[in-house]
């Protein structure tokens, strides 16, 4: 104390901050409990009070701004993320856990892009959800969360040092397809270069799309491989629903 509100005490300070205790109950973010300790309890860190994270402060904003709203409260001008920085996040020790679909755009656009690549659309970011919800919960885990970054990590390093240099011709393509364990016919090959128009300077948001498609199916399919079966082949059972839920996803991209 004092902390960056001003309060010079602990009681001071539990009295205001006991106001957003509904919020907390409801869960509407993860982050809120973090970011009202750091504002009103905060760490002493070389004898000063420990600043909150910009990051921080926009996830809980996130989460539960539209609840706020919703019963005619307004999200505090004294809290207004603006008002806080970068450098203490380098050390936040949050761990934000059960992301939800409408979050993971902010979450995975937040730190920026590498070179060559740009923002993954709001579709993009749907589709690498429904890859990355692996539990079929409906958000993401702390695992699911992390396993996605590396994921990504991996995409992007492949479009920039292997796709974005040079053409796009369809013998790279192959070769991404077989890096990430993706082994199509020749046939089936061809109508997916032609289909999405891969060979036309795709995008890097385009890129993650259509690979992400491609390998969701593809888990899909072992999910459902059947067992002792008197050939040399993989064969997979499906029901008509299933079907249509895994090709809507691929054929999605050429329409919207």
């Amino acid at each position: 104390m004092p902390n960056i509100l001003g309060h010079t005490n602990q009681e001071d300070a539990r009295l205001e901050v006991h106001q957003f205790y509904p919020l907390v109950k409801v869960q509407c973010s993860e982050a809120l409990k973090p970011f009202l300790c750091s504002l009103y309890a905060p760490e002493c860190e070389s004898g000063r009070a420990r600043a909150p994270c910009k990051r921080t402060c926009e996830a809980a904003r996130r989460g539960c701004e539209t609840l706020m709203l919703k019963f005619g409260f307004q999200w505090p001008e004294s809290l207004h993320c603006d008002k806080f920085t970068e450098q203490s996040c380098e050390e936040d020790r949050v761990t934000f856990t059960n992301i939800k679909i409408s979050d993971l755009p902010s979450f995975l656009n937040e730190k920026g892009t590498a070179e060559g690549t740009e923002v993954l659309s709001s579709s993009t970011c749907r589709t690498l959800f429904l890859y990355s919800d692996r539990d079929g919960s409906g958000d993401l885990n702390a695992e699911e969360y992390k396993a996605l970054q590396s994921y990504l990590f991996t995409l992007q390093k492949l479009f920039t040092d292997l796709w974005l240099p040079g053409r796009q011709e369809h013998d790279k393509f192959v070769q991404i397809l077989e890096r990430r364990g993706l082994h199509l016919g020749q046939t089936t090959t061809e109508n997916l270069f032609n289909a999405y128009g891969i060979g036309k300077r795709t995008t890097y948001d385009t890129f993650v799309s259509i690979f992400t498609k491609l390998e969701t199916m593809e888990g899909r399919f072992d999910a459902k491989i059947l067992s002792g079966l008197p050939c040399d082949c993989k064969i997979a059972g499906f029901t008509f629903d299933e079907v249509s839920t895994s090709t809507s996803q691929c054929i999605q991209y050429k329409y919207t």
